[in-house]
């Protein structure tokens, strides 16, 4: 039987490839110019993505760029140029209500530096020991109120840039004006410079008489024996927790000393210009403003003074005492039954310890004793002022109630330098409360200083 003859198979075809299928470049390939659908080398891989990152610091930086580019749009230029308020169709922007802010600041900030050094000088005491003692005093207990509460300062500069303007207005109309010069006295005042005092160095001072005072005698429809008035021991103010500052005690010195050269009044004035010139110069370097935006600061203050001193003429060189005493009820109704009780021969000083709800004088008998008629409130200044001596007067109404007032002598006396400012600022309060009346509707102001009040300069003490 023939074998089977074998047959070698054919070769199988190769199968055939699937198509491979294309992917879609996303954002991120394209943005790299990478192809998904073709192999990539590491290097490749690597070279993208150090691209990728490069783009994306740039682009935060960009990013970045802008914010600040807007910061300091809105910083610079859009808020500065904001309005704190309007007068008279001026304007007053957030920027020079800053800049004033700066300045009261750095002004106060001087002062109490000065102070602080004075103290330090002339009593060998350290600075933590004279600033208890300065910063209890005014003004500078208001100073540092103000720098340490800005909402106060910052209402304070507002309320005072609106009426420098409208001070200015009415100053013109009232004729008065500053000069130089009357800057430069103002400036000579804040730093305690007298230039006729130190003028008078090394020659001998002119002696002049004391002025007396003719008191009004006593009239009252009750006579009765007045004593006579004696100096009453005044008790010298301490300050709970303050190191005292010690007073200087004359000894006497068995073996002799060298003498003290005294400096001549040209040396003193020297040493007071260079003062002035440092005053102006660290203020405006505090604030970070010109020294002629300072000057013009101190030239709105001086205007006030001289206002003050034009409306106050003459009469501030006397101060109105009286020597009163009164009773102070809730109620009309009340002063009313006090007055017919007097009228009816009751004790004015009964009445006071019995009724008077000023629990101070009523338990005295209602008596206040002698002070300036302008240290009360205005009501009772002028019932005092027009009120017939020893007459009842009444009732008058103040903030604190009702009052019967009895006058029981009243004197002019020269009045002291504080009494003086404290009388022309009186007269200056008064002037501007109408200022601002008659100005009603030609001011006004917005919001925006609150967010915009700045809290620097700080204080930082510096030696002299």
């Amino acid at each position: 039987m023939a074998k089977k003859r074998k047959s070698t198979p054919l070769p199988k075809a190769p199968a055939a490839k699937e198509a491979k299928q294309l992917i879609e470049p996303t954002r991120i390939d394209r943005l790299l110019g990478r192809n998904p659908n073709q192999e990539q080398t590491r290097h490749e891989r690597e070279a993208a993505v150090q691209r990728l990152i490069v783009m994306s610091v740039v682009a935060a930086a960009v990013v970045i760029g802008i914010l600040l580019v807007i910061a300091f749009v809105v910083d610079g230029i859009v808020r500065p140029s904001q309005n704190v308020a309007t007068v008279s169709g001026e304007s007053i922007s957030v920027g020079d209500y800053q800049q004033r802010v700066r300045i009261e600041r750095a002004l106060q900030i001087e002062l109490i530096n000065d102070a602080l050094n004075d103290i330090v000088e002339e009593n060998g005491v350290t600075v933590d020991e004279a600033g208890n003692f300065v910063l209890q005093q005014q003004p500078y207990a208001t100073y540092w109120s103000e720098l340490n509460t800005s909402d106060v300062m910052g209402l304070r500069v507002l309320d005072d840039m609106v009426d420098d303007k409208l001070i200015a207005a009415a100053a013109a109309e009232l004729g008065v004006t500053v000069t130089d010069e009357d800057v430069q006295a103002y400036i000579d005042d804040l730093i305690g410079y007298d230039p006729e005092a130190v003028a008078l160095i090394g020659t001998d001072p002119t002696a002049t008489p004391e002025p007396t005072i003719t008191p009004t005698p006593f009239v009252s429809p009750t006579p009765t024996t007045e004593p006579t008035a004696t100096t009453a021991p005044t008790a010298t103010p301490t300050i709970e927790g303050a190191t005292p500052i010690p007073t200087a005690t004359a000894t006497v010195t068995p073996a002799p000393t060298e003498a003290v050269p005294t400096r001549s009044a040209e040396e003193v004035r020297t040493q007071f210009e260079n003062q002035k010139q440092s005053f102006i110069s660290e203020v405006a370097r505090l604030s970070g403003a010109s020294e002629s935006a300072v000057l013009d600061v101190i030239r709105a203050r001086a205007l006030r003074k001289a206002v003050a001193d034009h409306l106050s003429g003459s009469a501030e060189d006397e101060t109105l005492y009286a020597d009163a005493r009164h009773i102070l009820v809730e109620t009309e109704e009340q002063a009313q039954d006090i007055i017919a009780a007097l009228e009816g021969g009751e004790s004015f000083g009964d009445l006071a310890r019995a009724a008077s709800t000023d629990t101070g004088s009523g338990a005295n008998g209602g008596e206040l004793g002698w002070a300036p008629v302008s240290n009360y409130v205005e009501p009772f200044a002028n019932a005092v002022r027009d009120a017939e001596i020893g007459a009842i007067v009444g009732p008058v109404e103040s903030e604190f109630g009702y009052h019967i007032i009895q006058v029981r002598a009243k004197e002019n006396r020269e009045a002291t330098e504080a009494e003086i400012e404290r009388a022309k600022d009186l007269v200056l309060t008064d002037w501007i409360d109408e200022v601002r009346t008659a100005a009603e509707g030609s001011y006004e102001t917005t919001n925006a200083w609150a967010s915009n009040i700045p809290q620097s300069p700080n204080f930082i003490y510096h030696a002299r």
